[in-house]
């Protein structure tokens, strides 16, 4: 069976996956798909992380059953300004637009991060940036992610817990 969900990373991108370096992708993913349960109700299956060095170096794309769902690129080492409203972001940096959203935004440095901050603009760090892109993802294309044998499984758990609740739900086969 295919995986589900695969977020391919280039290779500048593959040490945030690194747990010896704080909170990692891997942390992230995880947390993102409990936040998405509690939140949304949705199941999200596990996500599968590979390395694909036939990408740009700080580039991520996304499959969601083995299509393209969504790609973007971010740089580790920097911070994403956003401005909802304007669009003139006032910083010395790399012009781009927000993956997720599409709202323009800028790559700045470490040192211009206060000054952003302090100036009401959405600062975010790379990782986030990634991470709040998939999560829309995850959520535009959640009518794929749950399979007749996953449904089946959930069931199956429910049905050690509280199995009256099943019975009551699902009296019979249904067809």
């Amino acid at each position: 069976q295919n995986d589900r969900v695969t977020l391919e990373i280039g290779a500048r991108l593959i040490p945030v996956v690194d747990p010896r370096k704080g909170q990692s992708l891997l942390d992230r993913i995880s947390a993102t798909r409990r936040e998405m349960a509690r939140k949304d109700g949705l199941w999200i299956p596990p996500i599968r992380i590979r390395d694909n060095l036939s990408l740009e170096t700080d580039a991520y794309r996304v499959l969601v059953c083995g299509r393209e769902c969504g790609k973007g690129i971010i740089r580790p080492d920097q911070w994403l300004v956003i401005d909802p409203g304007s669009g003139a972001i006032p910083f010395r940096g790399e012009d781009t637009r927000d993956p997720a959203f599409g709202l323009p935004a800028k790559w700045i440095s470490e040192s211009e991060r206060k000054r952003a901050e302090l100036s009401g603009l959405t600062v975010v760090d790379a990782v986030s940036v990634m991470m709040t892109h998939l999560g829309e993802i995850l959520r535009k294309n959640a009518s794929e992610l749950l399979g007749r044998e996953d449904l089946k499984s959930l069931v199956d758990r429910l049905r050690e817990t509280t199995p009256s609740l099943v019975d009551e739900l699902i009296p019979a086969q249904l067809t």
